[in-house]
């Protein structure tokens, strides 16, 4: 990490922030920002040159960093149940099958790219559970309708299996598994 040089009065004032180092030849770096130093975004990137360089903030990056993420929507969930659930195992998740998705939920293709990026991390979950699905069909052969098999590194995940069998059941033998009353079970 290079010697940052600033002043002293620019710490405690809003903008513009700015700071002046001597960038090693060959060298890049990245300059990032945060408003809560959980999630950081990247406002530039600076190549080095062998001189010095001064980088001012405009503050967009903070500002981002502050706003409040969007929860995650229903048509953007039934997206990735369908996703899941009903694309055959053996088919892979590639633009075509995006696109079935995107039309099945009567998602535009604006509002699809947007909540694609927004919601990176429940896409990610999608694919791992894809993932758990086509190893089961691999060892099994069959994969049951609506059941993903327990992600080993998650320990909540474990309970679903026996509810998912237990749905599965006549309402008559359900009484019999402790995890599911029928008072629990909605179809």
């Amino acid at each position: 990490m290079p010697h940052l040089e600033c002043g002293k009065d620019k710490l405690t004032t809003n903008v513009p922030f700015d700071f002046r180092f001597t960038a090693k030849a060959g060298k890049s770096y990245t300059v990032e920002a945060t408003g809560n130093l959980l999630r950081w975004n990247k406002v530039e990137t600076i190549q080095g040159t062998g001189s010095a360089v001064q980088f001012t903030d405009t503050r967009k990056a903070l500002e981002e960093a502050d706003k409040p993420r969007r929860p995650c929507n229903k048509r953007f969930r039934l997206a990735l149940w369908w996703l899941t659930y009903r694309l055959p195992v053996l088919d892979g998740v590639n633009k075509e099958t995006e696109e079935l998705a995107r039309k099945h939920c009567k998602y535009s293709e604006a509002d699809w790219a947007r909540d694609r990026e927004d919601f990176q991390s429940q896409w990610e979950r999608m694919l791992s559970k894809r993932e758990r699905r086509f190893r089961w069909y691999q060892k099994r052969g069959k994969v049951p309708d609506g059941w993903t098999p327990p992600d080993p590194n998650d320990p909540h995940s474990r309970k679903y299996p026996k509810r998912a069998l237990a749905a599965t059941l006549p309402k008559k033998y359900r009484m019999f598994w402790r995890c599911c009353s029928t008072d629990r079970i909605t179809n």
